[in-house]
């Protein structure tokens, strides 16, 4: 049973997460869509990068926090699930601009953005809309 404060962090938590996520994960199954196959990301091992990071997050809130501990190992692999997610939605979005496959030094800064997602949202999301609206037009026009 979650204590009073735990529940207070605990739905403040989904209310920031979920939608964090949702949107990282929409990001890079839109997108993924204009790479050409060869160069195209493993999603099935992104899926996985997004999921676990939000199951453990559920999961450390209602049993390691209440109690103050907290397991290192997941809590570690939790970090670097959510940080290779963030690297291949960056991948994903310079790739779809470049129309090439993306380099580390390309898409260093978009990572960085996604990191930082107060600000980056509002860098990233005109661009991915750009992105998919142009996809949209073009639809359009060979139909």
């Amino acid at each position: 049973m979650l204590k009073k404060s735990s529940s207070r962090v605990f739905w403040l938590s989904i209310l920031l997460w979920v939608p964090y996520m949702m949107w990282i994960w929409s990001t890079v199954i839109a997108l993924q869509k204009n790479i050409p196959e060869p160069d195209r990301i493993n999603i099935t091992l992104f899926k996985i990068a997004v999921i676990f990071p939000s199951v453990y997050c559920l999961f450390a809130i209602v049993y390691f926090f209440p109690s103050g501990n907290i397991s290192m190992p997941l809590h570690l692999a939790a970090m670097l699930s959510l940080m290779y997610a963030m690297l291949v939605a960056a991948k994903t979005i310079k790739s779809v601009e470049m129309s090439a496959k993306a380099t580390v030094s390309d898409y260093l800064g978009d990572f960085f953005l996604f990191l930082f997602y107060p600000i980056g949202i509002w860098v990233l999301h005109p661009r991915i809309q750009n992105i998919l609206r142009g996809r949209h037009l073009m639809n359009q026009i060979t139909e």
